[in-house]
């Protein structure tokens, strides 16, 4: 059987932290170093340098600067030094499906009531995974606010009112808006730092698509 591909999740992608402060060249490296680890079948890939660079019309200097660039994220771990082995953690996962998808045809086939009764523990499982990921992010939701009331992020938030130009009052909204998107995406975060940084990415890319028009001042004539 044909190995299958893997499913390219476009919102993840965009939305991810790291992902979102990388230039445009960074994301096409990383991208590459993707679909290597597809075609090596390991989260371990071995590159040979010279063969990249010719690949893709870069020089060797180009190559160490987005190497040591991404190096810098948690995107990828640098086994060798020089790049000729990197990890990339988060393609594990992924690979176990395409593994299992590609695998498990025939099994499913031969045993299919016991399958749709693992299926129906597994559902339930996720289900229960998810209610623990949607109460995370509301105490953390929750602390942020408690937090802000406080005064704790009086000075970053005043910054961000003036730099963004928008109304006062109008991060109330917006920080909903944000809750909502992260509850869909399912993301969590470790301390409130890591939520607010979140959190002015989300704000910048609002900002970037026009969706924060509504809530800048208006200009006079």
């Amino acid at each position: 059987m044909a190995k299958l591909g893997y499913t390219f999740y476009v919102k993840d992608w965009r939305t991810d932290d790291d992902v979102f402060e990388l230039s445009l060249a960074e994301k096409g490296f990383f991208r590459e170093l993707i679909d290597e680890c597809f075609m090596q079948n390991s989260q371990n890939i071995c590159i040979k340098i010279p063969t990249f660079c010719r690949k893709h019309g870069i020089n060797r200097r180009t190559f160490t600067k987005l190497l040591q660039n991404l190096s810098e994220t948690s995107l990828i771990v640098l086994v060798n030094s020089d790049g000729s082995e990197i990890e990339i953690p988060s393609v594990s996962k992924r690979l176990g499906m395409i593994e299992q998808a590609t695998n498990g045809g025939k099994k499913s086939t031969r045993k299919g009531i016991k399958n749709v009764n693992n299926g129906e523990k597994k559902v339930t499982k996720e289900n229960i995974n998810r209610i623990e990921v949607e109460r995370k992010i509301n105490k953390i939701y929750d602390d942020f606010v408690k937090e802000v009331k406080d005064n704790q992020h009086q000075g970053i938030i005043e910054q961000w009112y003036m730099t963004l130009k928008i109304k006062n009052g109008a991060l109330t909204p917006l920080l909903k808006g944000f809750k909502v998107q992260l509850l869909t995406d399912s993301k969590v975060h470790e301390n409130t730092l890591e939520f607010r940084k979140h959190f002015y990415n989300y704000l910048n890319r609002l900002d970037a698509i026009g969706k924060l028009n509504e809530y800048k001042h208006q200009k006079t004539l």
